[in-house]
């Protein structure tokens, strides 16, 4: 009997330890429900606690993926469109305003819903300096994104030599290449007049009205660069202008 009641009380437990053991074999009061009617039921820090266990990871993630679609949603809407038209400037800072009313006048002329469509840039430098743009000029133009130039005649020389310039003949016929070498509009490869429309590589826009009427820059050359994207809005420019005896159908 004594030994009973020694090994009786090495297993007594205190009333801590059977509240605990209690606590432990008691039903799980939370098991038939939801999360959301726990954490309701929750006060305080255990309330905290369980959320950032069962809800915050979730929450967070939520969140994110929002915000993502959100920024892919702003950046669709708000991207320009692919312009059908693109003229790049060169040395034309200071005329860049000048020249960007130019390309709006005339996609209103054309009748183009959206101004953005006509792409008019003025900076371009291919002077060798810390500013030069010639390889993204190059990719540019072999990528068709540039359709048509304005330089001064040294620039248009550089260009023409760096294959970057395409002949009128490209764009404009026979008749209108002659029209336009009788009013002394042509020049050549090397920024001179040219008399003969085959040798054509630049139009002079000192013989555009429109472009004098602008006050623009009397020693600007215009140039077609690659067109292959299609003829027709490079030389509806061109007619836009209106080069003196000259007006295409």
């Amino acid at each position: 009997m004594k030994r009973s009641d020694e090994a009786n009380h090495d297993v007594a437990l205190s009333a801590d330890q059977k509240a605990a053991v209690a606590g432990l074999a008691a039903p799980n009061v939370y098991a038939e429900q939801s999360m959301w009617t726990t954490l309701r039921g929750l006060h305080g820090r255990q309330r905290w606690m369980f959320f950032v266990e069962h809800f915050l990871l979730g929450l967070v993630a939520v969140v994110v993926t929002i915000g993502v679609v959100a920024a892919v949603v702003v950046t669709y809407v708000t991207k320009p469109p692919d312009p059908v038209f693109a003229i790049q400037g060169f040395g034309m800072t200071r005329d860049a305003e000048g020249l960007k009313a130019l390309g709006r006048d005339f996609a209103r002329h054309e009748h183009i819903w959206d101004d953005r469509l006509v792409e008019v840039n003025a900076s371009a430098d291919i002077s060798g300096g810390y500013g030069d743009s010639s390889p993204q000029i190059l990719a540019r133009v072999s990528a068709g994104q540039i359709n048509m130039m304005v330089a001064d005649r040294k620039t248009f020389v550089q260009l023409v030599r760096r294959g970057l310039v395409s002949a009128p003949g490209e764009v404009l016929d026979h008749d209108e290449l002659v029209t336009l070498a009788k009013q002394g509009a042509l020049l050549d490869k090397n920024g001179r007049q040219a008399d003969d429309p085959a040798g054509a590589r630049g139009l002079r826009l000192a013989n555009s009205i429109v472009w004098g009427e602008r006050r623009l820059p009397r020693e600007a050359v215009l140039m077609f660069a690659n067109v292959q994207s299609g003829t027709k809005y490079p030389r509806d420019f061109v007619n836009y202008l209106y080069f003196k005896g000259t007006r295409m159908p």
